[in-house]
């Protein structure tokens, strides 16, 4: 057997997993999106104050004091910038109706699918599978 052959893809893993473990997979992977994009923030905010030169235009110095402003306030721990606001458990399903569904795209992570089911994107099953089918880039692998 060749590895490619003894791999479980993400899909099939998450269809093999009973709800209450997909749950919990799930509070934890939103609390690590958010716990993540914090710590990039606070890290390219600490990049753009300091390793930046004196001498930019008034243009990108504009530009370059937003960025600081914007990273400074995802840095703070009471931000969520991925809101979910359906409970848990639904999002749970609507990977598995994906996974179900389109056994195509088994190789997608929750992690990934989960950004574009946010409260901002709130993407179905099929919205996934339509942008995945219909994009220009075709997310092959």
């Amino acid at each position: 057997m060749t590895k490619q052959e003894t791999e479980v893809s993400p899909g099939v893993l998450w269809l093999s997993l009973p709800l209450d473990a997909q749950v919990v997979f799930l509070e934890g992977l939103i609390q690590g999106l958010n716990q993540g994009l914090r710590h990039c923030a606070t890290e390219m905010a600490f990049a753009l104050a300091t390793r930046l030169p004196n001498s930019l235009t008034p243009e990108n110095k504009l530009a370059v004091d937003y960025l600081i402003q914007q990273t400074r306030t995802w840095s703070k721990s009471d931000v969520s910038i991925f809101k979910f606001s359906k409970p848990v458990d639904t999002y749970a399903r609507l990977l598995a109706n994906f996974y179900t569904n389109y056994p195509k795209y088994h190789h997608l992570s929750p992690a990934y699918l989960m950004i574009y089911m946010d409260d901002k994107h709130g993407m179905s099953p099929q919205e996934l599978y339509s942008l995945h089918e219909h994009s220009l880039h075709g997310f092959k692998r």
